[in-house]
């Protein structure tokens, strides 16, 4: 049976071998991507040397200003906007908080559109000062 001051420790030691993994993987992301050299701005490369390969893809990140296209969007066809841009409903969880607690009828009506599941727990380890141990 394992105590719990041993699963804290295992715990510990296991994000520390993970840190350290995720260091080493990344140098060694950053070692093969300087050994390839230049690449497209989007798109997949393959580079190998035996019976290894590397598939590389590469890519950007694009973001919309909303406030930037509330202002154009008049300019823009609306049958070209409905192809190009997609509406995301984004739940803000603590005005859903205060109508679950306050409105329950309009939460029960929302609620049909909302899907609840459980979030993976969280744990943080945290070393005890002496004095506070005391």
């Amino acid at each position: 049976m394992t105590t719990l001051s041993q699963a804290l420790h295992a715990l510990d030691n296991a994000r520390a071998a993970e840190a350290d993994a995720s260091l080493a993987r990344l140098q060694a992301e950053q070692a093969l991507l300087d050994l390839v050299g230049e690449l497209p701005t989007e798109g997949t490369t393959r580079r190998g040397d035996g019976e290894l390969v590397a598939v590389i893809q590469t890519g950007v990140r694009r973001k919309v200003d909303a406030d930037v296209l509330a202002r154009i969007a008049p300019s823009i066809p609306e049958a070209i906007g409905k192809r190009l841009l997609r509406w995301k409903p984004d739940l803000v969880t603590s005005e859903l908080r205060y109508v679950q607690n306050n409105e329950p009828e309009i939460y029960a009506v929302l609620s049909e559109a909302i899907t609840v599941t459980p979030a993976k727990p969280s744990i943080r380890i945290e070393t005890v000062k002496q004095e506070e141990a005391a």
